[in-house]
């Protein structure tokens, strides 16, 4: 984890017991004549540093304050790099074209005193998928199925937007908790746009050179890896191979474990048949979502969905997504009710619910998707600890 670096020299000030950030030429809070406090942790004369969230090849990323506005946000912190200059611009300008409740939001953008570029985020508590699947495996395919279709929703939000993820992968893929209607409920949003791609020809951003590769090999679609062509239909890929890994725990195709992640994805750039997959479901998938799965990992672009909004279509037919249906929209993630069931480990597949008292267990019914979705939700989403309190 990095630590928290000084954020300005002299450092700015703030009051002890308002928390507002005053210039370091300052002595005196305003509101209460309490004498200021330097200190170094604050950032761009708006931001609190608390503590590292976590660190990458291009930033570094901590838990701040905003005092003004009493919330707590999350601040990426770009390193100094002409190219992860260029993408910070990019990536301010894809999320904030994107408006849609599954994509992070971005609150504020700017630059250190120091000159380095920073995003204040959303921070949101919980974990990525990349970690849920490390640590407890396939996710029931109903679950699977409502987490997925929340990516799919964003995902059309950003080709709405004329905005190529081009990166989609679990890692960036985070589940966190929010207050619904009717209580809690489990939710999933699309995360770090860093390397997306903005299509439309207004826009003079040229954040990479033509047919640099990027993206994360196991999800990339053939055209991105053999050229450096990102189209919509190659984040269709990509949402394709996280729904089979949300299902299976596997990248598809399944190849063995000594193979490196540039050989699984060549391979698949020539296997004209990717999607001959064992989804090992909790109960049988409809012929329509083998058929879908099949279309989004073919290795040619025209044969895939065109968009995610194409993708959105499709899926709002299959049969195990009519039953959600909600005017004027799909289903949200199931909300945890006021009574949790007893917990059921996230990746195991019940068939029977227990008999309840005076039932046999030939009477007791298959578990409710409700009852088998919060179950998992209620014993086995990891949460990140409750925070510390502001600075004193």
């Amino acid at each position: 984890m990095p630590a928290l670096p000084p954020t300005s020299s002299p450092p700015y000030k703030r009051c002890p017991s308002c928390q507002q950030i005053y210039r370091a030429s300052s002595n005196f809070c305003v509101r209460d004549r309490t004498q200021l406090l330097s200190d170094e942790r604050i950032l761009a004369g708006k931001y609190i540093l608390l503590s590292p969230i976590g660190a990458g090849r291009m930033s570094d990323v901590f838990l701040a304050e905003q005092p003004h506005l009493g919330r707590r946000v999350a601040i990426k912190l770009l390193h100094h790099d002409p190219e992860v200059m260029r993408r910070f611009d990019s990536e301010v300008l894809a999320v904030g074209r994107i408006k849609h409740d599954h994509v992070v939001t971005i609150h504020d953008s700017g630059w250190t005193d120091e000159g380095r570029p920073y995003l204040a985020m959303e921070y949101l508590e919980g974990q990525d998928l990349a970690a849920a699947l490390r640590q407890h495996g396939p996710i029931p395919s109903e679950r699977a199925l409502v987490l997925w279709l929340q990516a799919v929703q964003a995902v059309a939000a950003a080709h709405r937007s004329q905005v190529i993820h081009r990166d989609l992968k679990p890692a960036n893929l985070l589940l966190t908790i929010r207050d619904g209607d009717d209580g809690p409920e489990e939710i999933l949003k699309v995360i770090d746009f860093s390397i997306a791609k903005v299509t439309d020809t207004r826009d003079e951003q040229r954040p990479t050179h033509p047919g640099a590769l990027l993206g994360t090999m196991p999800y990339m679609a053939p055209e991105q890896l053999a050229r450096g062509e990102a189209l919509p239909a190659s984040d269709v890929y990509s949402l394709g191979v996280v729904l089979v890994e949300m299902m299976t725990g596997t990248v598809p195709p399944a190849k063995p474990a000594d193979r490196g992640q540039v050989s699984v994805a060549l391979l698949r750039m020539v296997n004209q048949s990717t999607a001959s997959l064992e989804l090992s479901p909790q109960r049988p998938l409809s012929g329509q979502l083998l058929e879908l799965v099949n279309a989004m990992l073919s290795p040619f672009p025209e044969s895939r969905p065109e968009d995610a909004g194409a993708l959105l279509r499709r899926v709002k037919g299959l049969p195990e997504v009519k039953g959600w249906a909600r005017s004027p929209s799909l289903p949200r993630a199931l909300s945890v009710p006021r009574e949790t069931p007893t917990p059921t480990p996230l990746g195991a597949h019940p068939r029977t619910a227990p008999p309840r008292p005076g039932e046999s267990a030939a009477d007791s019914s298959q578990p409710s998707l409700t009852e088998q979705v919060l179950a998992d939700v209620g014993s086995d989403l990891a949460v990140a600890p409750a925070l510390p309190p502001a600075p004193q």
